[in-house]
């Protein structure tokens, strides 16, 4: 086992994401992390995370470079305030091609587990774990 995500009898993939709750899932996946204290966008420890906001934490915390792609998603304009994020994010792969980003969307247990899944050093771990 990994131990990347606390064995629960229910995961609730639908669930949205709390700043609480991002730090809960993000533990395992690096150092804890203040939120709160690393962002100015964030309200409070119980305030939704929106997708972008998700994407800008783990693209800033993971300090992956960015390489300007270019995104198919038409709600991301250039202008957008998490724009070199998501196109980073974009360009590891983290999130997917599609025509929309929905980027002012809280995001779901699903997707943040689907995104942090993705990163570079998680990846191999679990490359390691099924060879």
């Amino acid at each position: 086992m990994l131990n990347l995500i606390p064995v629960t009898s229910n995961f609730l993939p639908a669930a949205l994401v709390s700043v609480d709750m991002f730090s809960d899932i993000t533990r395992p996946f690096w150092s804890p992390m203040d939120v709160t204290n690393n962002v100015d966008f964030v309200a409070s420890n119980d305030s939704q995370l929106t997708k972008a906001e998700a994407v800008s934490l783990i693209v800033n915390y993971n300090q992956l470079t960015d390489l300007n792609s270019k995104l198919p998603y038409w709600d991301v304009p250039p202008t957008f305030w998490a724009f070199n994020e998501i196109s980073t994010a974009y360009a590891f792969q983290l999130i997917s091609k599609n025509s929309q980003f929905y980027p002012d969307t809280p995001i779901t247990k699903a997707e943040l587990i689907a995104i942090l899944s993705k990163l570079p050093s998680i990846k191999e771990k679990l490359t390691l774990f099924y060879d």
